[in-house]
């Protein structure tokens, strides 16, 4: 209680002011917007002025730049807390600030953390995957979802035959797209606040089709039919005679045993 109370008495004077000294170093020392859940450890001076409160006293706050910090601790000269880096938040150095209230002493280090701009895209998933389609299939649905970070309006591009729209941007999407044959590459863009951009695609395959050809018949310009010698008259349908195109006498099979495990075929002399 005396430690208290002394203290107490040697800040008295300076209630609501803030200080340049007091705080030696945080870590880390920078982050990208969007970053959430980041844990920022400030390291405090032991001989700052006036003096810090004992160490059982926990800071009523903790700050980078306006921005407030969450879950504080404080383990003698080591404060602790998390914070979330909002996408919305302007790039560039803010001062950190550890608040004891009462009796409302803030220590600050000026440009102690710098917030860095996002280089990455906002997230952008087709939900859709890569399909082969027939050729009467001329329009399909492409459909996805995004993060909360994407704002404004949405757009996709049918790179093969260059058609294109737009949307606003939602938690999940779908919309219509036609489609030429062959390979129809459907790309989906959304933007953050930053103006960093996050796509995905997917790939359509509408087949070509059918192709139409004619092929030429082969015609001997033959008007005659002809027996062994001379011309005879037509066949009717399904009678056959002697001298139709492709006839011949067929030859009976004839074999010869040779009874040592050999055969001979009487016809070709084939031996096996």
């Amino acid at each position: 209680m005396k430690i208290v109370l002394l203290w107490v008495a040697q800040v008295a004077f300076a209630l609501t002011q803030t200080f340049a000294d007091g705080i030696i170093s945080v870590s880390p020392e920078s982050a990208t917007v969007g970053t959430s859940g980041l844990l920022l450890t400030v390291e405090l001076d032991s001989g700052a002025f006036p003096p810090l409160p004992p160490s059982e006293v926990i800071p009523s706050n903790v700050r980078i730049g306006t921005v407030e910090g969450t879950s504080i601790s404080r383990n003698r000269y080591t404060v602790t807390a998390t914070f979330d880096i909002a996408i919305s938040m302007a790039a560039g150095e803010y001062a950190v600030e550890v608040e004891f209230n009462p009796p409302g002493v803030t220590y600050d280090l000026q440009n102690g953390f710098e917030v860095l701009a996002g280089e990455t895209g906002p997230e952008v998933v087709i939900t859709n995957s890569n399909v082969t389609l027939a050729q009467t299939v001329e329009s399909y649905s492409v459909g996805g979802t995004n993060g909360a970070e994407v704002v404004g309006t949405m757009t996709w591009t049918n790179q093969l035959n260059g058609s294109s729209g737009s949307f606003a941007a939602s938690s999940s999407w779908i919309f219509t797209v036609s489609l030429a044959e062959g390979e129809n590459r459907i790309v989906v863009s959304g933007s953050n606040a930053l103006g960093a951009v996050g796509s995905d695609d997917v790939v359509y395959t509408r087949l070509p089709s059918a192709p139409s050809k004619t092929y030429t018949i082969v015609d001997t310009g033959q008007s005659e039919t002809y027996g062994n010698t001379n011309a005879i008259a037509a066949p009717s349908a399904g009678s056959s005679f002697y001298g139709q195109d492709a006839q011949h006498d067929g030859v009976q099979p004839s074999f010869i045993n040779h009874q040592d495990g050999t055969i001979t075929d009487a016809n070709t002399g084939l031996m096996w």
